[in-house]
């Protein structure tokens, strides 16, 4: 099988959104519970969090349940008590959503598309998908990732597709003389997970036929495309998170983080994002998503390819899709 660089962009993020604002009156914690702080560092950068300490050239904040850094106080612009939101509440529903998106190369040239979705059943649970297709040199990816899980967002199954072809002339392969093209698949593979007493029994079927695996499933263990979607809602980050990735077939180890705002410049307007990253041996991907978790700016593969927002039918249109 042909190594599949592009796999790298399922698990996978960049710049163009824009942060959570501040909360409004409805929004804010009881005046019993004050408001969260918020650090301004030098370099533009902003954490909110709870103070915990301040002494001796050094702030410590709390960021979520098991999650505090320390600042040197050289770093620091300017500390705001009680300026930011409201502390994290309880767990919320995932945002039932579906989003369109062009995928750009480093060179800015439409190379792609994708589409993310996350939908629930009747039991709560959800399915979170995302599908796309790319092209690098006379090389198509067509894939198609998808993961569920439990209302209470456990990790229940994952199944990911993917499939490789190449343009061929019709005038060699069916003796047609217009010049027109078709395609041939080269490679395709599909690949079905379940989590089970603890354990993550694996399926892999392709043109050789089939090959079952299976992994120890800790208790934190999650699915990419889930992690990330929870990300998405803020907290406290997460670090050395086991993951199983069906593009890679493998269990990793890897960060993910959306507790941070940045302030960016989109459409040539300033304003801030909720930066959501995750991190692995491999690199990291950011997204930045506006005020109602919309993506802005998505990496796939860090800078070198880039989602960013689109519909449907225009996006089909920039890409030439087949589908």
């Amino acid at each position: 099988m042909i190594p599949f660089a592009l796999v790298v962009l399922l698990a996978c993020q960049d710049p163009v959104p824009t942060p959570p604002p501040a909360p409004t009156a409805q929004e804010q914690a009881p005046q019993s519970v004050p408001s969260l702080d918020v650090i301004e560092l030098k370099n533009g950068d902003t954490l909110e969090g709870r103070i915990t300490a301040e002494v001796d050239g050094y702030v410590e904040l709390k960021l979520g349940e098991g999650a505090t850094i320390g600042v040197s106080t050289a770093t620091v612009a300017r500390i705001r008590r009680g300026a930011g939101g409201a502390p994290p509440g309880p767990q919320v529903p995932l945002p039932v959503h579906a989003e369109w998106f062009v995928l750009h190369d480093a060179a800015g040239e439409c190379v792609g598309w994708l589409r993310t979705t996350v939908s629930t059943a009747a039991d709560g649970s959800y399915t979170l998908g995302e599908e796309y297709e790319f092209v690098t040199g006379r090389r198509r990816f067509q894939v198609t990732s998808l993961a569920t899980a439990s209302a209470d967002r456990k990790p229940r199954s994952c199944y990911f597709r993917e499939r490789q072809s190449e343009p061929v002339l019709a005038s060699l392969q069916l003796g047609l003389g217009d010049g027109s093209q078709q395609e041939r698949v080269v490679d395709e593979r599909i690949v079905e997970a379940e989590v089970a007493d603890g354990r993550l029994q694996v399926q892999h079927l392709d043109r050789h036929g089939r090959r079952e695996r299976e992994f120890a499933w800790p208790e934190q263990a999650s699915f990419p495309l889930l992690a990330r979607t929870q990300a998405r809602r803020g907290g406290a980050p997460i670090d050395s998170l086991p993951v199983f990735d069906p593009a890679t077939e493998e269990m990793a180890t890897r960060s993910y983080d959306g507790s941070r705002r940045r302030r960016v410049v989109h459409d040539g307007e300033p304003m801030f994002v909720q930066e959501v990253a995750e991190a692995s041996a491999a690199g990291r991907n950011s997204e930045w998503l506006d005020a109602q978790y919309h993506t802005l700016r998505r990496e796939l593969a860090g800078p070198s390819l880039v989602a960013v927002p689109s519909s449907a039918e225009s996006m089909k249109l920039a890409v030439g899709a087949t589908s």
